[in-house]
């Protein structure tokens, strides 16, 4: 979640914030909420006292200058909720004044414990097939399980699946073979890795099996063999078209076989079975519209 810079009165004297502190003292602001929370986990912390239109509360490193804060919300009502920070250590909730330089009127010190999560799926799957994925983990808002390249840098992720799906999920594999990990990231602070398995990607292969000419505008049956994943096709098009170009197509989960019209225009084409997910082609074959 990004956070703007809060809006600031330029030439905010000292005395300012000494008015502001005199305030909280004048108002007895306190804060309750626990002393200890886990790392990513939603905070509710309550408040009393103060309430100015634009006070707010952060949770910060305990050893974080005044008047520095990370994310926050406004005190217009108790509780507010906070995230917890990703790294676990020392902390403290703090209550800051409106303007600048934000004084401290009230705080609370807050341990943030760490946490992980462990997962268990197939050791190997085929390319672009669905994966059923067993977890156990915090389960914090926006959570998510991802497939990634192996020893792909922290932070990063590919194709995911909210964690808020229950256990087990369905994440799919990509399309390209290879050496994979499985990884829980947090919903928030960078996406940190709670937990992580290998996962080894194997290739897959289609055949098509259609006529070699047909006559322009007139249907046709194409028999395939193939993996079958979420929303592959088959679709004709012109005779060297690009890599992962289609035209008119067909899902595969429609049946074997498919039919297709060809083209209105005479010429050369291709059929081609492609992959639902990045339009790898896994088979083609030559086809002559008369």
């Amino acid at each position: 979640m990004r956070h703007f810079p809060r809006p600031s009165i330029r030439g905010v004297s000292l005395t300012m914030a000494m008015l502001l502190l005199a305030r909280a003292a004048a108002q007895d602001i306190t804060l309750e909420a626990p002393d200890s929370a886990v790392v990513g986990a939603p905070l509710a912390v309550h408040w009393q006292g103060g309430g100015a239109v634009r006070d707010f509360i952060t949770i910060v490193a305990a050893d974080t200058p005044e008047g520095k804060y990370e994310a926050y919300q406004y005190a217009n009502q108790s509780p507010v909720t906070l995230t917890v920070p990703p790294t676990p250590g020392a902390y403290e909730i703090r209550y800051l004044g409106e303007v600048a330089p934000y004084p401290t009127l009230a705080r609370q010190a807050l341990t943030v414990t760490d946490t992980a999560a462990t997962l268990e799926a197939p050791a190997s799957v085929t390319a672009g097939a669905d994966v059923s994925i067993a977890w156990d983990g915090p389960n914090h808002p926006r959570d998510f399980i991802t497939v990634v390249p192996a020893g792909t840098p922290e932070g990063k992720y590919e194709v995911y699946t909210y964690t808020s799906k229950g256990s087990p999920l369905i994440v799919r594999a990509p399309d390209e073979p290879g050496d994979y990990e499985i990884r829980y990231l947090m919903g928030s602070g960078g996406y940190r890795s709670l937990g992580s398995v290998p996962l080894v990607i194997t290739g897959t292969e289609a055949a098509l099996e259609f006529p070699q000419s047909v006559p322009a505008g007139a249907g046709f049956d194409v028999r395939w063999q193939g993996p079958d994943n979420v929303q592959d096709f088959i679709t004709i098009v012109p005779a060297g078209a690009p890599a992962r170009a289609y035209d008119a197509y067909v899902y595969t989960a429609r049946g074997n076989p498919v039919k297709l019209n060809a083209p209105e225009e005479a010429g050369a084409y291709e059929v081609r079975y492609l992959t639902g997910q990045t339009y790898a082609s896994l088979a083609a074959g030559a086809l002559t519209v008369t």
